[in-house]
């Protein structure tokens, strides 16, 4: 697997965070919910919603794996100073393992 494939593969895994976020973000809003010292109402609000919540927590499953993926990028060596850089300058530096 080359520089190019890691970095694409990175950054759909960080449009996919982007996006599962936004995504998120209607969810939170659905209904209103009864004070929290109201036992009865409150847990008759949790069960209406018991789908809602539930998606949720599997969007934030996603996002938390995106991110971990879209972070492991960083512990890649030559990802951001490997390949790319040098197709796009073409040139070569002195920093880079690569072209040592």
């Amino acid at each position: 697997m080359n520089d190019r494939t890691i970095a694409r593969i990175t950054g759909a895994f960080g449009l996919a965070c982007v996006g599962l976020s936004f995504g998120q973000f209607p969810l939170w809003l659905v209904g209103s919910p009864p004070s929290v010292y109201d036992g009865r109402a409150f847990a008759q609000h949790l069960f209406t919603i018991k789908n809602v919540a539930f998606t949720r927590i599997l969007m934030d499953q996603g996002i938390y794996i995106s991110m971990l993926i879209f972070a492991a990028d960083g512990s890649h060596p030559d990802t951001l100073h490997g390949e790319l850089v040098h197709e796009v300058a073409g040139s070569h530096c002195d920093e880079c393992a690569a072209c040592a």
